[in-house]
């Protein structure tokens, strides 16, 4: 979850999440990492773009790396 995100709110409006509310783990996402947008993220892998590995951890780049082709 992201620092401004309500959960019980969205929990609230969303009946997939109330249903199986408890198979989902929670986590809070780290300050640092929290202004990274995701679509953003896409859009660089899309376009083979290398700075995405900005984003990432290591592990992660490794990983879209070896089965991405980028």
């Amino acid at each position: 979850m992201r620092g401004e995100d309500n959960f019980e709110k969205i929990r609230e409006q969303q009946p997939f999440i109330e249903k199986y509310f408890e198979r989902f783990t929670l986590f809070t996402v780290p300050n640092e990492i929290s202004e990274i947008s995701s679509s953003e993220f896409r859009k660089k892998i899309h376009n083979k773009d290398k700075s995405a590995s900005q984003l990432v951890t290591d592990e992660v780049w490794r990983i879209f790396s070896e089965n991405g082709g980028l």
